[in-house]
């Protein structure tokens, strides 16, 4: 009897687990779809068809530049990426003055691969491609910790630009 006891708190304990962290990734996944299209919004408000390179990647970075809160690499050690209010730069071109390889559009199918195609040469090789690119930005960013002081660390974001369609 004892053993069926332990063996039923056992499965319900398990079972209880799941449910958390099932609940937890339903939770983190709804946050970054929240995030990303409300980023997304914001940016394709001034999306317009044939718009060049640095186009896209100008209306991307003035959209992270005016964004609330980004994600920023705190914890190098353990690759772990925090949700922080940022301190926006004076202008999105300063960025690009202070982070040169800041910013880069990528073909949409590869942006996010160890070996992304610069969607210039993409659109060399299909230039029938309906691909808008996907901007991905990777800079020296600001922000506020808990007590105040301003600190610096990498940020990462990235932007489909076929969404805007």
């Amino acid at each position: 009897m004892k053993y069926l006891k332990k063996l039923f708190f056992n499965k319900v304990l398990f079972l209880f687990f799941c449910i958390i962290g099932a609940l937890t990734v339903v939770i983190v996944l709804f946050l970054r779809f929240v995030k990303s299209e409300l980023l997304n919004d914001s940016i394709c408000q001034k999306w317009h068809e044939n718009m060049t390179p640095n186009e896209k990647i100008s209306m991307v970075l003035e959209g992270v530049n005016n964004a609330d809160f980004l994600s920023f690499d705190v914890d190098t050690s353990n690759d772990r990426r925090v949700l922080r209010k940022q301190i926006s730069y004076g202008n999105f071109e300063e960025i690009i003055l202070k982070n040169p390889e800041c910013c880069k559009l990528y073909s949409s199918d590869t942006a996010l691969s160890e070996t992304p195609l610069e969607w210039i040469d993409m659109k060399n090789k299909s230039p029938n491609s309906k691909d808008e690119g996907t901007v991905v930005l990777r800079y020296l960013g600001k922000y506020s910790n808990n007590v105040g002081m301003i600190k610096f660390a990498q940020t990462f974001s990235y932007a489909n630009i076929n969404l805007c369609r």
